[in-house]
């Protein structure tokens, strides 16, 4: 089967510019800057939608297509878009009116007073459903087979079940302290009346289509309420059933997969606590779960989850499963067993106290019994998955390094894939490949086989879950130049070996994804589709940019790239494609190019970083460079980058356009040497573009953001190198971060430790190490002028790190300024103040490296 590289694509079908002087994209341009998004396709694959915003400029135009392109209708600021599921219509919001649209033919009604609406289809039916914004609070129902329509005045709230095909709702009645609820069943157009009562409210549905049940009760739940709909019986569990200084909570809420039972949690009644004293004070204490302030914000919610209970429907006894900490960690969709964690507090920020450590259980939620999966553990288990039948849970240890099986039925634990030859995945994004941290993660389950789907580092493995069968490697047979990540194509699936398997694969050497169908019996890996364009991140999954008609296999999907616009490409064959959207305003710009630069560092290592140039680049000029960096880079390598203001300030399509050339390197961290090792990438790259004939090496700037700002402050201070820098929200004092706080909140330490910085070790085991990783202690080696951009209202990283900084430099007489926006936090949000951030980071640059007149603003002083 052949398949199309999208690139190639994409030059064969997009129009090209022939001739004319391209605009240079400024600070506005992005006000008229066009871009496809919202895409929808019909259930039958023959129409699809999209959204073009900015056209007109400052609006959006919905287009409408027909997906062999030979109907098309467009709207203006139309929304909420949804085809019928026959095909026929396509409704959507604009303003407050209701838009149905016929589609293949020029006839569409608009209908007033209308915010939101739904579709609901069931036995060949389906009906539209919306409530009219007018003083009579009316439903309007109409079934779109027979165009007969229905309509509820005096409706004051509703709830639209699609399984169901079913419309709950309420109604006033004479009396204004209650209501009265209503079910309207659409299939057979009968209403019947649940309850006349006040104040019911959270409903839930069950899987069978029986019974639904809500809570009755203000402040406080006093009533459960279980209807059914068979025998239009209505059944209620008063609080009293329970213990007396409990009552009833919805923290989990939901009806066992076999309908029988209903989950719920229990919560302590509220009781007036007797004040002995009216002193203000605060005590911490060194055994304390919390710091102060994180126990302040959490002390509403810490409860919550705890007591779970479960409702016999038939006999009304009420069971509780779960008792003191326990809480639910995970419910899998067969009910009857699930995933239980028991802890109070933050045992990362204590490491000594194991009384704070993590518990973890398996509860049978028809027997009560509790099964103990890990007690006191050091490390949080976030690896874990359910067999499909609940028969097996499967977890990875972190602190053994070990997959784990334990069988539900018997109890039996089995330690599995031990045979795994791979080095185990660890996040390449700032690790070194070398560590041993985790494995990818469960991928999936084979059917009717006791196997799980376990992706190594690069491969898919087939793992006994017994542990007495050899792994296989389901991918061996798939071509791999031995830095491809392959993985099933969703998070967890429930795979049939003896089928066709559908994989997906990211090439790290190629920046690649391609789709692949794996038959393990014809020992066949068959290549279906190739793109090097973006799709996601190299280790999620890139089917999640694929939409697919729902009755047909035929998708619409949009790919990225750096050197043009994103369109909307059909196929029904993944042979053959089509562009259905045709929105490329980078045609009429100075656009960019982008390419993949490779150098060796100062121990020999290969590294990478991605080169930005404009595309009117002319070799025989020299150019200024500006390095911008935070960890890995060359993963997003063909990403789009929109000219839309950053809330950093480092637009790159605007700094092009200014006469810049832009890099970002990979950086290579390495244990307890964040700063040392993140300069060694970054001098690596900077000896590389000095041997280019087109860079001014008297002109490079740097510039990062939060942990870039880090790296720019230890640049400066261990380096010469640079001729100007910008530290955006960067920590300078490594002590102060590691022994800080978000905000004034939970402590900052684990961050710091295991976190992308990457020290490894603790502060008191390494002083040195943390001194040495501190720029503020090495302001003597400063020459590089410095702009520190810091907000007040920083709660990842305290302002105090730019302002020490800051207070240092200027006390040294060396060109520091700190730039601040009132009211914004980390990044810069509002809009104003992110122009007013991008043209003060390209006035500075333009000042120091291009030798331009300095601006006002750097010149102010008291």
């Amino acid at each position: 089967m052949r398949y199309l590289i999208i690139c190639l694509f994409y030059s064969l079908f997009q129009p090209v510019l022939l001739s004319g002087q391209k605009r240079p994209i400024n600070d506005t341009t992005y006000k008229n800057w066009k871009e496809v998004r919202y895409g929808v396709i019909s259930d039958d694959g023959e129409f699809a939608g999209y959204t073009i915003i900015n056209e007109p400029s400052q609006k959006s135009t919905f287009v409408v297509t027909s997906t062999d392109k030979t109907w098309e209708k467009r709207f203006i600021d139309v929304s909420n878009t949804h085809f019928s599921s026959d095909g026929k219509y396509l409704f959507g919001i604009r303003q407050d009116s209701l838009l149905r649209q016929k589609l293949r033919s020029d006839i569409f009604t608009i209908l007033p007073y209308c915010s939101n609406y739904s579709l609901v289809s069931k036995n060949r039916s389906e009906w539209l459903v919306y409530k009219k914004i007018t003083a009579d609070n009316t439903i309007i129902i109409e079934n779109l087979r027979t165009g007969k329509t229905n309509s509820i005045p005096g409706v004051l709230d509703f709830i639209v079940n699609n399984e169901w095909a079913c419309i709950l709702y309420k109604r006033k009645t004479d009396n204004d302290s209650t209501e009265n609820l209503f079910l309207l069943d659409l299939v057979s157009g009968i209403t019947k009346s649940i309850a006349k009562t006040a104040n019911t409210n959270n409903f839930i549905f069950d899987k069978c289509g029986d019974r639904l049940a809500f809570t009755i009760g203000n402040t406080e739940i006093k009533r459960i309420g279980i209807y059914n709909r068979r025998d239009n019986t209505l059944k209620t569990v008063s609080d009293s059933a329970i213990a007396i200084n409990k009552t009833f909570s919805t923290d989990f809420w939901q009806f066992t997969s076999d309908c029988r039972g209903i989950f719920f949690t229990q919560k302590e009644k509220s009781i007036n606590k007797h004040v002995t004293s009216n002193a203000k004070f605060k005590v911490w204490n060194y055994k304390d779960a919390y710091l102060p302030g994180d126990y302040d914000a959490k002390k509403a919610s810490i409860k919550n989850g705890q007591n779970l209970s479960v409702i016999d429907i038939s006999s009304l006894s009420i069971r509780q499963l779960l008792q003191g900490n326990q809480k639910i960690n995970h419910m899998p969709k067969q009910t009857d067993v699930f995933f239980v964690k028991s802890s109070y507090g933050r045992s990362i920020e204590v490491p000594w106290n194991k009384d704070l450590f993590p518990s973890y259980f398996l509860c049978h939620s028809k027997t009560g019994k509790i099964d103990t999966i890990k007690h006191q553990s050091k490390y949080e288990i976030s690896v874990f998955g359910f067999s499909e039948n609940n028969d097996f849970f499967v977890y990875y240890d972190t602190e053994s390094k070990q997959y784990i099986s334990f069988n539900c039925n018997t109890g039996k634990k089995s330690i599995i894939g031990k045979d795994i030859p791979e080095v185990p995945f660890d996040n390449i994004e700032y690790y070194d490949e070398t560590e041993k941290i985790a494995l990818a993660g469960i991928n999936g389950w084979a059917s009717n086989s006791n196997k799980v789907i376990i992706r190594g580092r690069y491969n898919i493995w087939s793992v006994d879950l017994n542990g007495k069968e050899k792994s296989t490697n389901l991918t061996s047979m798939c071509s791999s130049n031995g830095k491809t990540v392959f993985k099933l194509s969703d998070a967890e699936s429930n795979i049939d070996l003896k089928e066709n398997i559908p994989i997906t694969s990211y090439d790290y050497a190629t920046r690649a994804t391609t789709f692949y169908t794996l038959n393990l019996k014809k020992q066949l890996c068959k290549k279906i589709f190739h793109t090097t364009d973006y799709l996601v991140e190299p280790f999620s999954y890139p089917y999640t940019r694929f939409l697919k008609a729902k009755n047909a296999d035929k998708y619409i999907f949009v790919t990225e790239h750096s050197m043009r616009s994103s369109n909307y490409i059909f196929t029904d064959n993944f042979e053959t494609f089509d562009t259905l959207s045709n929105v490329n305003p980078q045609l009429d710009y100075n656009w960019l190019t982008s390419e993949i630069i490779k150098y060796n560092d100062a121990d020999g290592k290969q590294c990478e970083g991605i080169l930005y140039k404009p595309e009117n680049f002319d070799p025989r000029h020299k150019y200024p460079v500006i390095i911008n960096y935070y960890l890995d880079q060359t993963t997003r390598f063909n990403k789009y980058i929109s000219p839309e203001p950053e809330n950093t300030g480092f637009n790159i399509p605007l700094l092009l356009n200014a006469g810049y050339l832009v890099v970002r390197p990979n950086l290579y961290i390495e244990r307890s040497k964040p700063g040392e090792s993140a300069l060694k990438s970054v001098l690596a790259v900077t000896e590389y573009l000095c041997k280019q004939t087109w860079i001014d090496s008297t002109k490079l700037g740097i510039l990062g953001h939060s942990l870039g700002g880090y790296f720019t402050n230890y640049f400066i201070t261990n380096s010469n190198r640079f001729a100007a820098a910008i530290s955006e929200a960067g920590v300078s004092n490594m002590i102060d971060g590691v022994t800080g706080m978000w905000g004034d909140r939970d402590s900052q330490a684990d961050y710091y430790i295991e976190g992308p910085p990457r020290m490894m070790v603790e502060l008191h085991n390494a002083p040195d190490a943390y001194i040495k990783n501190s720029p503020i202690l090495s302001t003597d080696k400063v020459s590089t002028p410095l702009l520190l951009i810091h907000n007040n209202n920083d709660s990842a990283v305290p302002v105090m790190h730019s302002k020490q900084l800051f207070i240092q430099l200027r006390r040294q007489g060396l060109p520091v300024w700190l730039l601040q926006y009132e009211g914004e936090t980390h990044i810069v949000d509002d809009e104003e103040n992110t122009l007013d951030l991008q043209q003060k980071v390209l006035q500075f640059y333009n000042y120091l490296l291009r030798n331009e007149p300095m601006p006002q603003w750097m010149n102010m002083h008291i």
